[in-house]
């Protein structure tokens, strides 16, 4: 009814997972904090920022009482006040632009 697989997969071309992708070493993981700091506010899935890095990850941008914009890579995204799911890419990177309140910011790995 399913398959295990303890290797690396390379695939040359386009591959189509039907179902998606599961990763038992990072679907446990907790959200984590990212300093919100003035705006414009850049953040980038970087290793050396110590965010995903390698991982593609999800960030969240929650501004119930926050006034402004969200892009991902300098493209429109979505508008504040609300929540703002961002899923990135490793280099991939997510501009807030606010000018009421400070939105608060988490990210986590999938």
């Amino acid at each position: 009814s399913g398959m295990s697989l303890w290797t690396n997969v390379v695939v040359v071309g386009t591959l189509t997972a039907t179902n998606g992708f599961v990763s038992n070493s990072r679907r446990l993981l907790a959200p984590v904090s990212i300093s919100v700091t003035g705006s414009p506010f850049n953040w980038t899935n970087s290793s050396a920022g110590g965010s995903g890095g390698t991982n593609c990850i999800i960030v969240g941008v929650d501004g119930p009482a926050v006034t402004g914009t969200v892009s991902i890579n300098g493209g429109a995204w979505g508008t504040l006040p609300g929540f703002i799911p961002c899923d990135l890419q490793p280099g991939e990177y997510v501009t807030v632009t606010y000018s009421v309140g400070t939105p608060v910011m988490t990210w986590k790995p999938f």
